[in-house]
């Protein structure tokens, strides 16, 4: 997903709608990123009835590997009394596919630098996310709410999207209740999720599967002790939510340098893996030469072929010792030639440009990386 999506999610993460709490009674509160930048920012603003004690700020989680979840904004709002309060848990970035369908056991490698969940709807969210946010909670009504889903995306506008990938916005509201300190607690959740689909190559190398990655941009909440959820207030609370242009400028301007960086590193590989390969084909067709520099004659014919026959499963042995001591392996391109990888490459695929992949990743995705269709290639045999 694109810098452009990250923040504009991070800009909508509540949900809109008309306050119902006079403006008289309400009181403004900053929502700090304290160490993000070079100095202090002021991130969110949050309107919350006067006189609740407000906790909370922006954190960085230093996940450079999920380069969509880097940092998250959190805050709890409590009234004097203590019996009612308003929270916004943020949200994560995870993805699933068919691949891993079919092999769930790979989960543990993640997705894309992020984690691995087979969460591809709204429903599946709240089943696996409530049991880990109020474990002894008791799910009272759950409804979809399309309208506020609509809102959302159309609020979104362009994310800059592939042309082959699909977003869905699904939010949904859930009730709970629960047992604590001898009270009946009753709250009311309002989780928000971004999934985007996109078709992913098969087992049997066509495009038939699918890759989700999903956003969630996060769950605005409120509880009441003994009493029922206040709806009012959490839509007051969802409406006086507002980011600070500034920082989300700021925020925007580290996404687009991150963005340059990783662009500039992907070519310095690309070029440092043909430039191996290059030097590992001059090598081959060096050796090639050499073999045949003979004189013609049909007895050092038959001399060579004798020796090729009898020292073959020597040279077998002593090629995969070889390529095991210089930590590569090879893989047979579209002309049967042998290519040779890295060896902690899993799987390698050749380009139309000659260019050749490796990678480990079950999901990797040529249209999304070079813009071109990617053929797998097979192990070479020694």
């Amino acid at each position: 997903m694109s810098a452009r999506l990250f923040v504009a999610a991070l800009a909508l993460a509540t949900i809109t709608v008309l306050p119902t709490i006079s403006v008289a009674e309400n009181q403004t509160h900053t929502i700090r990123d304290e160490f993000g930048f070079e100095k202090p920012l002021d991130a969110f603003t949050v309107t919350l009835p006067k006189d609740w004690a407000v906790q909370g700020g922006v954190q960085w989680y230093g996940r450079p590997t999920c380069y969509t979840e880097p940092m998250k904004m959190h805050f709890m709002a409590t009234a004097p009394d203590g019996k009612q309060w308003v929270e916004y848990i943020p949200g994560g970035v995870w993805g699933w596919g068919s691949s891993l369908d079919a092999m769930p056991y790979r989960a543990s490698e993640g997705l894309a630098g992020c984690d691995a969940r087979p969460i591809v709807n709204i429903q599946s969210f709240v089943e696996q996310y409530i049991p880990t946010i109020r474990p002894n909670a008791r799910i009272t009504t759950m409804r979809p709410r399309s309208d506020q889903a609509q809102e959302l995306l159309a609020a979104m506008g362009n994310m800059n999207l592939q042309p082959n990938q699909r977003p869905r916005m699904e939010v949904v509201e859930v009730r709970l209740s629960y047992e604590a300190n001898g009270h009946t607690v009753n709250e009311l959740l309002l989780p928000a999720v971004l999934f985007i689909d996109q078709p992913a190559m098969d087992m049997y190398g066509g495009m038939s599967g699918y890759t989700t990655i999903a956003m969630a941009v996060g769950t605005i909440t409120t509880a009441t002790v003994g009493g029922e959820a206040d709806e009012a207030l959490l839509k007051m609370v969802g409406e006086g939510m507002s980011p600070n242009p500034q920082y989300l400028q700021r925020v925007g301007q580290l996404y687009q340098q991150r963005s340059r960086l990783m662009a500039e590193a992907g070519k310095r590989r690309r070029a440092a893996q043909q430039a191996w390969l290059a030097s590992r084909r001059a090598a081959a067709k060096s050796r090639s030469n050499w073999q045949i520099d003979k004189s013609g004659s049909d007895i050092l014919d038959i001399q060579m072929d004798t020796y090729n026959n009898t020292t073959a499963m020597r040279d077998s042995g002593q090629a995969r010792a070889a390529d095991a001591m210089l930590e590569q392996k090879p893989w047979l391109n579209s002309d049967g030639e042998s290519i040779y990888m890295p060896q902690e490459y899993q799987r390698a695929y050749q380009l139309p440009n000659g260019v050749y992949h490796g990678t480990n990743d079950p999901f990797f995705n040529s249209l999304e990386t070079y813009g071109e269709f990617a053929t797998p290639m097979q192990e070479g045999d020694y």
